[in-house]
């Protein structure tokens, strides 16, 4: 509503096919008590995007009433030695029926191959809001192939594959 963004971050990515979502960011910086940011990045072509989860997490999905939106001039052209001030941009809330619609395809759909679990510390306790992914590449870099929901209270997971 026209107020600065506190405790949110900005992400930055390399490319936007992953949708400016997930974890292929290449940066994620807080943003400052008055709205501000400042990212030092080489020279190139960047597209920020900018999340506030209500949990004040810096990963995972964005739920139903988080923050998010991306930058409206991506992508952003950064010359060595020099800073660009990009403005301001606009964060919309997340609408629980889109966000229902999204999960319901793609990384979270639900097939009849899975993996189940629990994710647990070193002393076997359940850890709550953890994703598990799942790559293609044994180097486990950029955007997973498939993600499961946040685990629950119970630390449980389910992953769905292709």
């Amino acid at each position: 509503e026209g107020q600065p963004v506190v405790n949110g971050f900005v992400y930055v990515y390399t490319e936007a096919e992953s949708g400016l979502m997930g974890p292929s960011y290449g940066e994620a910086i807080r943003i400052e008590d008055d709205g501000t940011f400042r990212i030092d990045l080489p020279a190139g072509r960047f597209f920020l995007a900018a999340r506030k989860r209500a949990d004040g997490g810096r990963m995972g999905e964005p739920a139903a009433g988080d923050l998010n939106g991306t930058y409206p001039a991506n992508p952003v052209e950064v010359i060595s030695g020099q800073y660009h001030e990009v403005g301001d941009f606009a964060l919309s809330r997340v609408d629980a029926a889109t966000l229902q619609q999204r999960l319901a395809v793609g990384k979270f759909d639900q097939t009849g191959t899975r993996f189940e679990g629990q994710v647990v510390t070193r002393d076997g306790a359940p850890v709550e809001g953890i994703y598990v992914f799942a790559y293609l590449d044994s180097r486990m870099v950029g955007k997973p192939t498939h993600i499961s929901d946040p685990t629950g209270s119970d630390g449980r997971y389910v992953l769905n594959l292709g």
